[in-house]
């Protein structure tokens, strides 16, 4: 199994946990990596922390509030001015939240973070990816994402539960990412999802308590999916432990998909572009 030439790659969520783990991978590595948190002094201080082992690591700062659609929008905007040799995309920041609480759209946190930034943020980022090509676009799912999108009440409010809230976004993660690389078919563009494992993260921590494994082992899929070639090669796939897996039966209902992605582009103002 060959590894790729290094490249620019954007990480959202990349201040801690398995971010952070996947950042200081690919840095390692030879990678030019832009960490993207949501508090810019946060990030800051990671790229510090980083710089301090390694002086030699090319590391570059980017911030939003994934929950708020105009934060988004000025991250994607200062990436392609000043990031034009971006080629890898990993959607990872994500929230496990225990009481109800809605963005400013009126959207279900859970549902906003989880989802809709990875939505919009990829698409507001994709005709770049497209100029630099290959490139590699890696949504962080989980092996926790449910069977069904409660098009009915997408917000959950009816009977929030934190654990419905989390499944509904992650199985959201996988659709979008079968849908997309259906889009991009024939491009030089994979479109690829994963679950990193039980992972001892804050988000593993405030949704299900007690401890999993270790940083490393919940970024080791996502950096084989970034590193070698069969994360270009295979587009539209699940992972985990390194190997495609099937996913729950919902995921692959075409017309599930499709209204999701209609939905998505109303809440988000992103279609597809083309």
């Amino acid at each position: 199994m060959e590894k790729t030439r290094p490249g620019k790659v954007l990480i959202t969520g990349a201040t801690d946990g398995i971010g952070f783990a996947v950042a200081q991978g690919l840095a390692s590595l030879g990678y030019s990596v832009i960490l993207h948190g949501r508090n810019a002094d946060k990030v800051s201080a990671t790229i510090h922390k980083l710089a301090s082992r390694d002086a030699s690591y090319s590391l570059h700062a980017a911030h939003a509030d994934l929950s708020r659609p105009e934060e988004i929008d000025a991250m994607a905007e200062e990436i392609l001015r000043n990031h034009p040799d971006l080629s890898i995309l990993i959607n990872n920041a994500g929230v496990f939240m225990n009481v109800y609480q809605e963005d400013g759209r009126g959207v279900e946190m859970t549902f906003s973070v989880n989802h809709l930034a990875y939505f919009h943020l990829t698409l507001r980022l994709l005709p770049l990816l497209q100029k630099n090509t290959p490139a590699r676009i890696i949504n962080v799912s989980s092996m926790a994402h449910g069977n069904t999108i409660h098009f009915d009440d997408l917000n959950l409010k009816k009977r929030f539960s934190g654990y419905e809230a989390y499944s509904q976004s992650k199985l959201a993660n996988i659709l979008f990412t079968y849908s997309l690389a259906e889009k991009l078919k024939g491009e030089k563009i994979a479109v690829n999802c994963l679950h990193p494992g039980v992972i001892n993260t804050k988000l593993l921590r405030a949704g299900w308590g007690g401890t999993g494994s270790s940083l490393e082992k919940g970024a080791a899929t996502i950096l084989y999916l970034a590193l070698y070639d069969e994360g270009i090669r295979q587009s539209g796939k699940y992972y985990s432990n390194k190997k495609v897996t099937q996913t729950s039966g919902e995921s692959y209902n075409k017309v599930t998909a499709q209204k999701l992605w209609e939905i998505s582009e109303n809440l988000t103002g992103i279609k597809f572009p083309g």
